[in-house]
């Protein structure tokens, strides 16, 4: 049975009215407007809400203005004397109230009222019924869609709603359900792009200038896509608005529609940026500090409710995504054979990367060591025939106290050892050295004429290295 709220400041009121009806609803009273609130919050949902118009501290009207932001399907009513229909009739232009019942109110044509205030709620929360379930089943449709079209931008959605419905709880928004709904369907723009750009996109690689234009465009496009589905055109306007630069302060007890839109576009901004940086592994602590650092479109206080909600764990699984050299992180694996200009192997397919193998590949990127393996044993048979030339001597032969009579250069004609050079202990295993790390070749390897085509090419391959990540899971 549908439950009946009264509300008046005279305890002997309420309880005329409990016995008057009590056979016909249940009967719930408070004998306050805060009283009223409090029970519309712990006993709702309510079907009727009937209250006096004259009360102290919050009259009527102000308490069913309450009442209508925080249980809208309830019908409200208001008893009201002869000196206050004004009023009431201005409240019923405003919206708050169904019906308003003059002073005194016959127990039939309370009843009366109070069966027709059951009949509308029950019309208005069928209506509601049916539009959440139409609304429920075009947005599984729309994401049906995407899971099977472009599974790497679902993957992303459905962590998105994880964490629109988390903050949305914890900042206690009105009607959460769009936030969360809105952080689920904003990948849905993703449906105009290819895969492969998708998941260099997500995985924060470089982009060309069309890839780019793609890029952005993905929230307007989803905004556009769902601006015509019913109840969903807040939901659009969050999600189109995601990328806007707005730096004013938030209000989020606000009921207004322009400024859900504006938390909505703010907190999609925070958790789409969070979502990426988890994606390039960064740990979840991790990505907030740095986004507290960096940009500063980003809400302070969305990212101070970010830090304390639930994070995703790694997986088993392993996605695939494309990073730049100083974005390989450990715990990276290597998805494909890293080759230098000239083919040679510099990090095979399935290497798993460690804090130097960042640092490794820039070396080769700056030094450019384009030789491959025939080029390395060539330059490593000259200077070794030039070394053992010197006084028909092997390396492993020299001794401490041997003055060099020659300068000692490599195939490149690079100085390796001067001409009147004390040898000590340490100086044949310093050769060696030099000719097994080919430290010797560097100097000349790579100068400012050598910068060719290929090694154009090199370094853009190192911009987009191909790894496997983990996954991450609720």
């Amino acid at each position: 049975m549908e439950k009946i709220l009264l509300v008046d400041d005279e305890q002997s009121v309420l309880d005329g009215f409990r016995r008057q009806l009590h056979n016909k609803f249940t009967i719930e009273t408070a004998i306050s407007g805060q009283d009223g609130l409090k029970k519309v919050a712990d006993s709702g949902p309510f079907a009727v809400i009937i209250s006096d118009m004259r009360m102290p501290v919050m009259d009527g009207i102000t308490f069913l203005l309450q009442v209508c932001k925080t249980a809208p399907e309830s019908v409200r009513m208001m008893l009201t004397g002869n000196a206050d229909q004004q009023t009431a009739i201005d409240a019923i232009n405003r919206g708050a109230i169904f019906r308003f019942l003059a002073k005194p109110c016959s127990p039939d044509n309370l009843t009366m009222a109070i069966e027709a205030g059951i009949k509308q709620y029950l019309l208005v929360t069928a209506e509601k019924e049916i539009l959440e379930q139409t609304l429920l089943g075009s947005i599984n449709i729309l994401m049906d869609i995407l899971s099977l079209a472009y599974p790497a931008a679902f993957g992303q959605a459905i962590r998105l709603r994880k964490y629109g419905a988390q903050i949305s709880e914890k900042l206690n928004l009105f009607e959460p359900w769009r936030y969360e709904i809105a952080a689920m369907l904003s990948s849905l723009g993703f449906i105009n792009m290819p895969t492969e750009t998708i998941e260099k996109y997500m995985a924060g690689a470089s982009l060309s200038q069309g890839e780019e234009e793609m890029a952005a465009a993905v929230s307007q496009n989803t905004g556009a896509l769902l601006a015509n589905i019913p109840r969903l055109s807040i939901v659009a306007s969050m999600i189109a608005q995601r990328d806007l630069v707005d730096a004013g302060p938030l209000d989020f007890t606000s009921r207004e529609e322009s400024e859900m839109i504006r938390i909505g576009a703010k907190l999609l901004k925070v958790i789409t940026s969070f979502d990426i940086l988890l994606t390039q592994n960064y740990e979840p602590k991790e990505a907030i500090k740095m986004m507290f650092k960096g940009n500063t479109s980003y809400d302070s206080a969305i990212l101070d409710v970010l830090k304390t909600i639930e994070f995703p764990t790694k997986g088993r699984g392993l996605v695939a995504r494309y990073v730049k050299i100083d974005e390989l992180r450990k715990g990276m694996i290597i998805d494909t054979d890293i080759l230098n200009t000239r083919g040679v192997l510099i990090i095979p397919k399935g290497y798993e990367a460690n804090e130097t193998t960042a640092q490794r590949l820039n070396n080769f990127l700056l030094t450019q060591n384009s030789l491959n393996k025939e080029g390395f044993s060539k330059e490593r048979k000259e200077i070794a025939e030039r070394l053992e030339r010197m006084h028909n001597m092997k390396i492993e032969e020299f001794k401490k106290g041997m003055i060099t009579d020659t300068d000692i250069f490599n195939a490149k004609g690079v100085l390796i050892i001067a001409k009147g050079y004390e040898l000590n202990e340490a100086t044949a295993q310093h050769l060696n050295s030099l000719m097994a790390t080919q430290d010797v070749l560097i100097q000349n390897i790579f100068t400012q004429e050598s910068l060719n085509q290929d090694g154009k090419k090199f370094a853009e391959r190192l911009d987009n290295i191909r790894v496997l990540m983990p996954t991450y899971n609720y």
